[in-house]
Parts: structure tokens; C-alpha cells; sequence
């Protein structure tokens, strides 16, 4: 017999978690505990925030602990600076064959 799943921990803050391509914030921003809007920063400055492998990973894993998360009632998804995202970014992540893209299409 297997054992029950763990319950995935859910954090006292959503800015405290360890994301390299994108930051997450109360609105309003001094609240001191999870409130129910969080904003969701793409953010990759020099890059135009271009999205990336990791990025992707991080947006995902997000939106996991979202979803499980009562207090959170909606999310606002923006971009650093004067552009959303430019778009996959095509000298990194993205260069492959094709792969990185395919690995997450359904079908």
C-alpha cells in the first residue's frame, strides 16, 4: 500500500520564493501576509523578457501553488518595464531543434 501524498507546503509570501525570471507580489505590496490579488512579474531586464526554459518552470510552479492556495483569488500577470515579453528567446533556451517548445505542447 502506498503511502498518502505530502501536502505541498504553501508559503507565508509568494516573494520570498527563490525565482531567478520572474517576481511575485502582494497587491497591495505592504501587506505583510498572502494577499488575495498577487502579481506575477515576468522579469528578465536587458532581455525584454524574453521567456526562457526556466522562466516557463517558474510561471508553472506558481501557478501550482495557486491553484492550491485559498487565499489567492486572482493573479495578475504583467512585464518588467515598457514590454510584456518579446517573445521565446531564441539565443538560449529556445535554440534547440525545437525540443524545449515541443516537450510542453499536448498532442
Amino acid at each position: 500500500m502506498t503511502p498518502p501524498p505530502q501536502p505541498i507546503p504553501l508559503p507565508d509570501t509568494y516573494s520570498s520564493l527563490p525565482n531567478k525570471q520572474i517576481r511575485i507580489e502582494n497587491h497591495p505590496q505592504n501587506a505583510s501576509g498572502v494577499t488575495p490579488i498577487q502579481v506575477l512579474t515576468l522579469y528578465r531586464p536587458g532581455k525584454h523578457n524574453a521567456f526562457t526554459g526556466t522562466m516557463m518552470e517558474e510561471v508553472e510552479r506558481a501557478f501550482q501553488l495557486f491553484d492550491l492556495d485559498d487565499r489567492v483569488k486572482c493573479i495578475v500577470v504583467t512585464g518588467h518595464g515598457r514590454i510584456f515579453c518579446a517573445g521565446a528567446d531564441l539565443e538560449n533556451s529556445f535554440r534547440q531543434t525545437g525540443e524545449a517548445i515541443n516537450d510542453h505542447r499536448d498532442g
